[in-house]
């Protein structure tokens, strides 16, 4: 189990420009084998040497599952100015000039929000459950099942917010942009299967089940299965609240 949160989050003033960014990236590779015979790093091959087993009901049992949840979230938020407040008599503080001649006091204009949010999965995974061997298998039921059912889940979202300013103080400037996505790469290798692959006289490899005839019931069963649930929310918001 995988939980992982990523985030950012600016606030910016006057004349301030704010860029935010939360990426979060999974690369996972992942390999499970349940086997008789062949080790999994060679598939084509099958040993020489014979297998003899002689047991009872047997399972052969891979499983590749797993719980990821991703959450991303970044934000902006850029809020504009308020009127000034500096002493209108004096002519060289820079702001109140406007003031001597009867003008409204102004400010720089206050704007520019970026905000993104990515969540990436890449996700390699193997999952075999096999019997790759010679020899001779005497056993009560015989099961091989290889399952891979993960379970991802992403949020990100992306929320970028340009405030405007009070009315009359010309600090109108804002420009906001947000954005989100979520990518889900998944590569998987699911295979249950008995083989031999030495071939020639000599060479076989026998199975034999002794579980009683039942029915409804295998004696011998071979499963794989893909499965599992992905669930990828993205959103984005950007919000310009300045009068013009």
């Amino acid at each position: 189990t995988e939980v992982a949160i990523a985030g950012s989050m600016i606030s910016g003033g006057a004349g301030s420009n704010g860029v935010g960014l939360s990426v979060l990236v999974n690369d996972v590779v992942r390999n499970d084998a349940a086997f008789v015979g062949a080790e999994p790093g060679t598939p084509q091959t099958t040993p020489v040497g014979a297998v003899t087993l002689d047991v009872g009901n047997t399972t052969i049992t891979a499983h590749t599952g797993g719980v990821w949840v991703n959450v991303v979230a970044t934000g902006t938020v850029i809020s504009g100015t308020k009127p000034l407040t500096e002493d209108p008599d004096d002519a060289l503080d820079g702001y109140s000039l406007p003031g001597l001649f009867g003008e409204p006091a102004t400010a720089a204009k206050s704007g520019y929000g970026i905000a993104g949010s990515a969540a990436v999965n890449v996700m390699n995974d193997t999952t075999l459950a096999y019997i790759n061997a010679r020899g001779v298998m005497q056993v009560g039921s015989l099961a091989l099942r290889a399952t891979n059912d993960p379970t991802i889940v992403d949020f990100v979202g992306g929320i970028a917010i340009s405030l405007g300013a009070k009315a009359g103080t010309g600090a109108g400037g804002g420009t906001a942009a947000a954005g989100a996505f979520a990518v889900n790469q998944i590569t998987t290798d699911t295979e249950a299967f008995i083989a031999n692959r030495l071939g020639g006289s000599g060479n076989g490899l026998t199975v034999v089940s002794r579980a009683p005839d039942v029915a409804n019931e295998d004696e011998i069963s071979i499963e794989a299965t893909r499965g599992g649930t992905i669930v990828s929310l993205s959103a984005a918001i950007s919000a310009n609240t300045n009068p013009g």
